[in-house]
């Protein structure tokens, strides 16, 4: 049974050395098949949950435990400021700086992750062949923020 709701999350790296909530709903869910995803996640695709306000994201342990890298080379030409934990490395949250009112946390850091199920996919042209798509909105880049 899930103990999430629209208005409240919460989530941590893999050590629990970072913890933080997140207020109200994301306004979009979705998977990045762009290969800056793929490589900072290791892994065949990056499942986001994008917030309004980077307010709605608060550190609630752990924020010297933080670490911060600007990655420029992306696919969209565009900035993300990719937040890890120092400690054990997991991914947790982007601010892009195209998108400054916007907070994309890793959905796999959501101590809920199944309350929000991707609803589109991007750069799509990416996804490896054997990836199965889903059932959602297809983008060949960033989608709309809104």
């Amino acid at each position: 049974m899930s103990t999430a709701t629209p208005s409240t999350q919460t989530g941590s790296c893999l050590c629990g050395a970072v913890t933080y909530n997140l207020t109200g709903a994301p306004f979009s869910s979705f998977l990045c098949h762009c290969a800056n995803c793929r490589k900072f996640t290791g892994s065949t695709y990056q499942a986001n949950s994008m917030y309004a306000g980077r307010d709605s994201l608060t550190v609630t342990k752990g924020e010297s435990n933080l670490s911060v890298h600007a990655y420029n080379n992306t696919t969209s030409g565009n900035t993300l400021r990719r937040h890890f934990c120092k400690s054990c490395g997991s991914p947790l949250f982007i601010y892009p700086d195209a998108a400054p009112g916007v907070v994309v946390v890793m959905s796999g850091g959501l101590d809920d992750p199944a309350a929000f199920a991707p609803t589109k996919e991007c750069f799509v042209k990416d996804r490896l062949p054997w990836v199965t798509p889903i059932e959602a909105a297809q983008f060949e880049a960033v989608p709309p923020h809104r």
